[in-house]
């Protein structure tokens, strides 16, 4: 079961002192930091004699969501993706024993500037949201350098054949369970289904890859947060992703998260990846992740009103559903010349 870290503070200071190789580190101060419905985040601030340091540590949540990685992993995926160049906290150790903190946790380096979509939509980063945008799309390309071989994060689960297809099983799977039917979203399911562009060769996606989930400091990218929806997938979905409605936070004109147009978001994703982003196929997915996140806040209001979290956002989360619902029908009505639903 897991315990308080502030309760465990001699012990977890023993942890990061052996880790780092300083005897004499102490931590100087311990704060619990905002967000984080899946994980717990502490930063932690230590000194030791001729140095001192701002960590953070990263602990699962008593009941995550489904297909979030266990701390462990979510760290070895961190590892893989700053491997390949990816900005993002560095990662520096995991823990496994369970008399640390009574459960697994790692520590990154910590971030200092700001990922609030209020903040990153204020005048400070007026005439710097395409740059920002721009080396986001950078960050995804990079990310994609990572393919599935033999050794390379054996514990996610191994691609399927078609990305699209699979999660489109999956997400009829849920909505087929569920208590009170969602049409609108099964049509958008079923035109999925229909319209799939043939697969492609499988690449490590974030899974939750958004405005929210990066972070940002005078007007310069400083690296890509919360990992734990890692996994093999199609090099499309991230950047559905982060193009769907509600991760625009209101701007809803402008696609890539709010920030700006999609152009160069694009542009700098094809710089990094070499890779050609098919307008058609771009479509796809974005009708994809809206379709897909209509069934996200489905599963997420279910965790509140069952009571098996106490988190009140995520009822609100749940209010969205009819939004993602109409943006998808949308979407595919500017298409029904291609459709055959």
């Amino acid at each position: 079961m897991a315990v308080s870290v502030p309760d465990r503070r001699e012990v977890l200071q023993h942890f990061l002192a052996e880790a780092k190789g300083e005897p004499g580190l102490k931590i100087a101060k311990l704060t619990k930091l905002a967000g984080g419905t899946v994980q717990q985040n502490w930063r932690v601030d230590v000194e030791w004699p001729g140095g001192a340091a701002s960590w953070v540590l990263r602990t699962a949540e008593a009941l995550g969501v489904e297909d979030s990685l266990a701390a462990a992993e979510e760290y070895e995926v961190m590892r893989a993706a700053h491997a390949a160049g990816v900005k993002l906290p560095a990662p520096l150790w995991s823990c496994v024993d369970p008399t640390v903190l009574g459960q697994d946790f790692f520590v990154v380096d910590f971030l200092d500037g700001m990922a609030e979509p209020h903040k990153l939509f204020g005048a400070s980063l007026d005439g710097q949201r395409e740059a920002i945008i721009e080396q986001v799309g950078e960050q995804l390309g990079r990310l994609q350098a990572v393919v599935p071989k033999p050794g390379v994060l054996p514990f996610l689960k191994p691609p399927p054949e078609n990305v699209a297809l699979d999660t489109i099983a999956n997400l009829r799977d849920y909505l087929d369970s569920h208590e009170l039917p969602h049409p609108a979203i099964e049509f958008g399911l079923r035109w999925l289904e229909r319209n799939a562009p043939p697969p492609e060769v499988g690449v490590l996606c974030h899974g939750d890859f958004r405005t929210g989930n990066y972070m940002v400091k005078d007007g310069r990218l400083q690296g890509i947060l919360d990992w734990e929806l890692g996994h093999w997938g199609d090099p499309h979905e991230d950047l559905g992703w982060l193009c769907q409605r509600f991760f625009r936070f209101g701007k809803v004109r402008k696609e890539a998260g709010g920030m700006a147009d999609r152009r160069p978001l694009l542009r700098g994703y094809e710089r990094a990846s070499g890779r050609r982003v098919d307008p058609e196929v771009m479509a796809y997915w974005d009708i994809m992740a809206n379709v897909k996140w209509a069934v996200v806040s489905l599963q997420q209001a279910a965790r509140y009103t069952s009571g098996a979290v106490d988190a009140f956002e995520l009822a609100l989360v749940g209010l969205g559903t009819a939004e993602m619902e109409m943006e998808a029908l949308d979407l595919i009505g500017s298409r029904e010349g291609l459709c055959h639903a």
